[in-house]
């Protein structure tokens, strides 16, 4: 099992690629060429403050729809639906086939999540605020199911890169 959520006594296992940053403004966008078609696998991108205070965005599968997410974790805990950036949301009834695209900005403590199926049209899924000590942002993949056997998954990312200024 690898998890991106403390509060489910995983704690953040999965694996990602970090990229150490200032704590400054900054835009970062990723392109996945892995699809999310099987339940509760998950690729996204992790803000990282430390191991207990970070946000999360993300695309997974719950089996029937494609959603987007993000989350935001102080301490271990996940904040509230009404604090701190938590939004989930179906983006595709089914299966939305690679590439997706996301972006996230950050302007000062204003964080916004956009996502894309072709690179050029985006959607803004969520902004919210939220105060954090900004040290390392990267990709992820996970399979947080807590079965006997998790699902496999290998998330593709096509590439990781710095928008605008900051990175």
């Amino acid at each position: 099992m690898h998890d991106v959520t403390t509060d489910t006594g995983g704690g953040l296992t999965a694996p990602r690629l970090m990229q150490f940053v200032p704590n400054t403004d900054f835009g970062v966008e990723v392109k996945f060429d892995s699809t999310v078609s099987v339940y509760e696998v998950i690729q996204g991108l992790i803000i990282e403050q430390d191991s207990n205070d970070y946000i999360r965005f993300d695309f997974y599968y719950d089996g029937t729809a494609t959603h987007i997410y993000s989350g935001s974790f102080t301490n271990g805990a996940l904040g509230t639906l009404s604090t701190e950036g938590r939004k989930n949301t179906v983006i595709s009834s089914g299966v939305l086939t690679a590439p997706l695209y996301m972006r996230v900005k950050r302007v000062g403590n204003t964080w916004t999540l956009s996502y894309s199926t072709n690179g050029t049209t985006w959607t803004q899924h969520h902004q919210f605020t939220r105060s954090m000590t900004v040290k390392a942002v990267g990709p992820f993949g996970a399979n947080p199911q807590p079965a006997a056997t998790p699902p496999t998954f290998s998330p593709k990312v096509d590439y990781f890169r710095s928008i605008g200024t900051g990175i």
